[in-house]
C-alpha cells in the first residue's frame, strides 16, 4: 500500500462538509468536523553535498527584462476539476523561457487556472501549492472557499513549471494505469524513468527549478494585473518555499505575501522527513497520556503502548488480511502518518492502536472500514488534489535544493524508518528516487529574501511535515513594520484549511487571519482567534466516526 500520494482526506472531508450539523460532542468536541484541504505535499530544504558526475551545472537565475514586449495571456472559460457546475473559472497559457537567462533558448508552455471576483474590489490572490510536485489542482477547494467569502477576490491557481498542464514532466510508461504501480512509479519502474527524461531534455532539466518557476509567478502577475490592483501571493508548503524564491527574484512586485505550513530556507531537510513526523506524533501521543479519556485506554504512556502494540503487530497478532504480519504493522506506521496530517481525523488515532490491541471482531471490522475510507482510489470523476503531479519535478528539485547537507546511504535511510512508529515514508521512498537523478546548482538556495513586504506567516504546533521548531526561524528573521509570525495550536499541516474554531466550526483562525490581512495588509492583526481553536482531544462526532469506522462509537 503507498501513502505517500494521500488524496484521501480531502474527498472524505468535502463528504463531511456537505453532511452539515453532526451530533454535538462534550468537552469542545467536533460538530461538524468540517475542513478545507489546502495541501498534504511535504517540503523540506537543505544546501547540496558534491554534485558529482551528475552535476547539471547552474542554475536558472535569469532576469525578467524590463524592456520586453508586454506578455499578452488570453483566458477562456473552464472548469474546475471532475467537473464541477461553476462557470467561473477561465484558464489561461503563456510561453515563458526554459531558462530565464536564456530567453531566445528554448521555451515551455505554463498554464494557470483563475476563479474571478464577482465583486468589483481589486484584490487577486495567487496560491502556490505544495510538494514539490503538486500542480494548482490542490489549491482548488479552497479557492471556491476563499472567493465564496470574499467576492472581491479573484484568485489564479498556477500550474508550476513541470507540473498538470505546464510542461508537465512525467513518465510515459511508468505512469500508466496498466504498469505495475499504476500512476505511481515504482522503484523498479523508477530508472528507466529517470533515464527517458534525461534523455528528453538534458541540461534542460536544471530550467525545472524553483527559481524558474519564480520567475514563471513574476511573470504571470505582470501579465495579468490591473492598474491599481492589490496582488497578494499565498504558499503552502513546498509552496513557501516558493514564495520565498519568488521573493528573491521579486522582492517588491507583490502587495503583500502570505506563508502557510512553512519550510524555511537552510532549516529542514527532506531526507529528515520521517524522523520528524513520528517526533510529532510522539508529541501527540504525550496529550494523549493527559487526557482522561485517551490514558483510561492506552495506560500513563500512550507512545510506549503504541510501539507495543506495532511490535505485537510484526509478530502476527490482529493480522487483517493485508500481506505479512510485517506489512501490518508497516501499514499501522502509515496509517498513523497519514491520519496525522489531518487535525480532525488524527484525533482518532488512539482509538486505532486501543482497537489494534484489543482486535476484536467488531475492532477488526472497523480498522478494515477504516482502511478502506482512507486508502481505497478515487471514484471515477471524483476531486483528486493530485491529478497533474509530476514525481519527476518533485524529485528534479529535491535532489538539488531539498535534500540533504551530508550525504546518506541507503542502509541509513532505511534505519531511521526502521526506528519509527508513525510517518508516511516519505524520506524511505524520496531516497531510491533522488539516488542517480541529476543535479543543478542553486546559488539562491539556504537564503532567505530580503524585502520589507508585509508579510503573514503561519504554523501549527504539531504539524507533522513542517515543524514548528522548523517555522520559528522565519518569525525570528522578519520582524519589520506590518511582517506576522503566528503560531496556532491544535491544527497540523496547513493552518488555512483545519483547525475549527469554537464559535464556527466551519472556520479557521488560519482563515480568519488570512482574510484580514488581504482586506488590509497594513493594519493591526487581530489573534484572538488563535485562543478560539478547538483544543487538541481525542472525540469525534457520530457523523465523522461512522465515516471513519462504519460505527457511531469512537472506541468500543
Amino acid at each position: 500500500m503507498s501513502c505517500s500520494r494521500s488524496w484521501w482526506w480531502s474527498c472524505l472531508v468535502s463528504a463531511l462538509i456537505a453532511c452539515g450539523e453532526a451530533d454535538p460532542l462534550p468537552d469542545a468536541g467536533l460538530e461538524a468536523d468540517a475542513t478545507v484541504a489546502v495541501d498534504l505535499g511535504v517540503a523540506a530544504d537543505a544546501g547540496v553535498d558534491d554534485l558529482g558526475a551528475n552535476d547539471l551545472g547552474p542554475g536558472d537565475l535569469g532576469t525578467t527584462n524590463p524592456d520586453a514586449e508586454p506578455r499578452i495571456v488570453e483566458f477562456s472559460p473552464c472548469r474546475f476539476l471532475a467537473g464541477q457546475d461553476d462557470p467561473r473559472p477561465e484558464c489561461g497559457r503563456m510561453q515563458v523561457p526554459l531558462h530565464w537567462d536564456q530567453p531566445l533558448g528554448r521555451s515551455i508552455e505554463v498554464f494557470v487556472k483563475r476563479v474571478p471576483a464577482t465583486a468589483p474590489a481589486g484584490r487577486s490572490l495567487w496560491i502556490l501549492t505544495g510538494g514539490p510536485g503538486q500542480s494548482g489542482i490542490g489549491g482548488e477547494s479552497i479557492a471556491r472557499v476563499l472567493t465564496a467569502e470574499d467576492p472581491g477576490l479573484t484568485v489564479y491557481l498556477p500550474d508550476h513549471r513541470g507540473t498538470g498542464s505546464s510542461s508537465r514532466l512525467y513518465c510515459r510508461a511508468g505512469e500508466s494505469l496498466t504498469s505495475p504501480g499504476g500512476r505511481q512509479v515504482t522503484e523498479a519502474e523508477w530508472p528507466a524513468c529517470r533515464e527517458s527524461l534525461v534523455a528528453e531534455w538534458g541540461d534542460g532539466l536544471a530550467g525545472f527549478s524553483t527559481t524558474g518557476a519564480a520567475r514563471d509567478v513574476e511573470a504571470w502577475i505582470e501579465a495579468t494585473r490591473t492598474p491599481g490592483e492589490s496582488v497578494f501571493v499565498l504558499g503552502v508548503s513546498y509552496g513557501t518555499y516558493l514564495a520565498n524564491r519568488y521573493l528573491q527574484v521579486a522582492p517588491d512586485q507583490a502587495t503583500g505575501v502570505i506563508f502557510d505550513a512553512v519550510c524555511p530556507p537552510g532549516g529542514c531537510f527532506l531526507a529528515d522527513q520521517d524522523i520528524n513526523e513520528d517526533d510529532v506524533a510522539q508529541q501527540f501521543f504525550a496529550i494523549c497520556a493527559t487526557d482522561p479519556t485517551c490514558s483510561a485506554r492506552l495506560g500513563p504512556d500512550p507512545w510506549a503502548k503504541f510501539g507495543e502494540v506495532k511490535e505485537r503487530l510484526a509478530n502476527g497478532h490482529c493480522r487483517m488480511g493485508l500481506g505479512s504480519a510485517q506489512n501490518n504493522a508497516d501499514n499501522l506506521r502509515a496509517l498513523s502518518g497519514v491520519m496525522m496530517m489531518n487535525a480532525v481525523i488524527r484525533r482518532a488515532l488512539p482509538a486505532v492502536i486501543h482497537r489494534m490491541d484489543r482486535c476484536s471482531a467488531a475492532d477488526r471490522s472497523a480498522i478494515a472500514h477504516l482502511y478502506g475510507a482512507l486508502f481505497s482510489p478515487p471514484p471515477e470523476g471524483a476531486f483528486d488534489p493530485y491529478a497533474g503531479w509530476s514525481w519527476a519535478l518533485g524529485i528534479n528539485i529535491m535532489s538539488s535544493e531539498l535534500w540533504s547537507p551530508i550525504p546518506l546511504d541507503r542502509a541509513t535511510m532505511e534505519a531511521r524508518w526502521a526506528q519509527t512508529r508513525s510517518c508516511r515514508g516519505v524520506s524511505r521512498q524520496a531516497w531510491w528516487q533522488v539516488d542517480g537523478w541529476p543535479r543543478y546548482q542553486e546559488p539562491l538556495a539556504g537564503q532567505f529574501a530580503e524585502t520589507n513586504l508585509p508579510l503573514l506567516i503561519l504554523n501549527a504546533d504539531l504539524d507533522p511535515a513542517t515543524r514548528i521548531e522548523l517555522a520559528r526561524p522565519y518569525g525570528q528573521h522578519y520582524t519589520g513594520p506590518h511582517q506576522h509570525f503566528v503560531e496556532i495550536s491544535s491544527s497540523s499541516h496547513g493552518t488555512i484549511g483545519q483547525g475549527p474554531l469554537r464559535g464556527n466550526q466551519s472556520n479557521t483562525c488560519g482563515r480568519v487571519l488570512l482574510h484580514q490581512f488581504l482586506e488590509d495588509p497594513e493594519g493591526e492583526l487581530d489573534t484572538s482567534c488563535v485562543a478560539e481553536t478547538i483544543p487538541t482531544g481525542f472525540t469525534l462526532s457520530a457523523t465523522t466516526t461512522r465515516a471513519l469506522f462504519g460505527t457511531t462509537n469512537l472506541w468500543e
